[in-house]
C-alpha cells in the first residue's frame, strides 16, 4: 500500500477499479464517470488531496476563463475597411506601404505626447511603423473590429478587447499582456 501521507489503496488497484468503471462507461452499461476518476487514471499516486486539489484548479479556471471572455466585435462593413484603406493611403505619400508614428504626430493624427503609448499599443511587427491592417486597427471606430483576421478591436463604450490565444476568445485587454511581436 501507496502512501502520501493519506489513506489510500494500491495504486494497481485503483487504477483496474477506474479500468472497469470506464470500460462500463464505454461499452454503454448505465454508470457515469467523474472527472476525479480521469484524475485518478492520469495520476494513478494521487492523494485524495491531491484530487480535491486539482479539482479547485478546474472550478477555479472555469470561473476565471467564463469571466474573461467577451463577446468579438462586428467586423466593419467593407466600405468602411476600405474607407481606412484609402485613409491610409492618402497617408502614405511615399507609398512605403508604412506610416511612421513621427508622421502620424505631424500629420495631426496623433498627438505628439502619445507616440511611444501608440507604438506598445499598435505596433505588433516592432518595426516602429504602422503597416495598413495595423493603421486600420488603430484607426478602428469603438464597437468594431477593422477585419475578420483582426486581433484587436473595441467595445461599443471604446473598452479595448484582444483574441487571446490562451482562452480560445476575445477578453478585455487588460494591458497586462504585451502585443504578440
Amino acid at each position: 500500500m501507496w502512501n502520501n501521507g493519506a489513506t489510500q489503496e494500491d495504486p494497481s488497484k485503483a487504477v483496474q477499479k477506474l479500468s472497469e468503471k470506464l470500460a462500463q462507461v464505454l461499452l454503454g452499461k448505465k454508470s457515469s464517470i467523474l472527472i476525479d476518476d480521469m484524475m485518478r487514471i492520469l495520476w494513478p499516486c494521487a492523494s485524495l488531496s491531491d484530487i480535491k486539489k486539482m479539482n479547485q484548479w478546474c472550478k477555479e479556471f472555469l470561473e476565471t476563463s467564463g469571466r474573461l471572455r467577451v463577446n468579438p466585435p462586428p467586423v466593419l462593413s467593407k466600405a468602411e475597411f476600405d474607407g481606412l484603406c484609402a485613409v491610409f493611403r492618402y497617408f502614405d505619400e511615399d507609398c512605403s506601404g508604412a506610416l511612421t508614428f513621427e508622421e502620424l504626430a505631424s500629420k495631426g493624427l496623433i498627438y505628439e505626447e502619445d507616440v511611444v503609448h501608440c507604438i506598445n499599443q499598435w505596433d505588433r511587427s516592432g518595426n516602429g511603423k504602422l503597416e495598413l491592417l495595423e493603421f486600420c486597427d488603430m484607426m478602428c471606430p469603438s464597437g468594431y473590429r477593422a477585419c475578420e483576421s483582426a486581433t484587436i478591436g473595441t467595445q461599443y463604450d471604446g473598452t479595448r478587447v484582444i483574441l487571446d490565444p490562451k482562452i480560445d476568445g476575445w477578453r478585455v485587454d487588460s494591458g497586462d499582456v504585451e502585443i504578440d511581436r
